[in-house]
């Protein structure tokens, strides 16, 4: 069965943040078909071992990239969403820990709003600084990187970071603006 949500998750060591990640996805996202790509960038607290773990537990449901080095966060993510099966694509940081409903939650703008391209959780970051910073606010100019949903077609199609920007670190305040635009 084709997963309606694919949900990246990078991580660079912080294998108890990790496991408690991944508890809190695998309990929560039950009332949507789903897929995991786990990619360990070169840990050394046996990060690679826990995400084959999970893989072997959810065979057909966990697909597991293993880098020998720290690639950062952009180069990592964008062959995820090259791999992606689901309709949607969820980037999630490891040290997340996501609440009951939380993919229906962000799945809800794509179903209101025809021409949404990005989603993510009330209460974040969504307001851009003058140097492109998120803060909480009251208006959406973006959407914070650690827990966003987008359209996989639209993402494919429009790149998910620009190719200009390095390792990690506003990547996710251009993403928005070229989804604005």
């Amino acid at each position: 069965m084709t997963p309606r949500v694919t949900i990246s998750i990078l991580a660079y060591d912080g294998l108890e943040h990790s496991r408690a990640c991944l508890k809190s996805v695998l309990e929560f996202s039950v009332a949507h078909t789903f897929e995991l790509i786990l990619t360990d960038n070169g840990s050394t607290d046996g990060t690679a071992a826990f995400f084959e773990e999970i893989r072997r537990k959810h065979p057909g449901q966990v697909r597991v990239v293993t880098n020998e080095n720290n690639l950062g966060f952009i180069e990592p993510n964008k062959k995820a969403l090259e791999m992606a099966r689901g309709e949607f694509f969820v980037l999630l940081n490891n040290d997340a820990r996501v609440p009951r409903g939380w993919l229906t939650y962000l799945i809800q703008p794509f179903d209101r709003f025809k021409k949404a391209a990005l989603s993510g959780p009330e209460g974040s970051c969504c307001e851009l600084t003058k140097d492109f910073s998120g803060i909480p606010g009251r208006y959406v100019d973006y959407i914070e990187g650690s827990c966003l949903m987008g359209k996989t077609e639209i993402l494919r199609r429009h790149g998910l970071f620009s190719d200009y920007l390095k390792f990690a670190y506003h990547e996710d305040s251009d993403l928005s603006l070229r989804m604005q635009e």
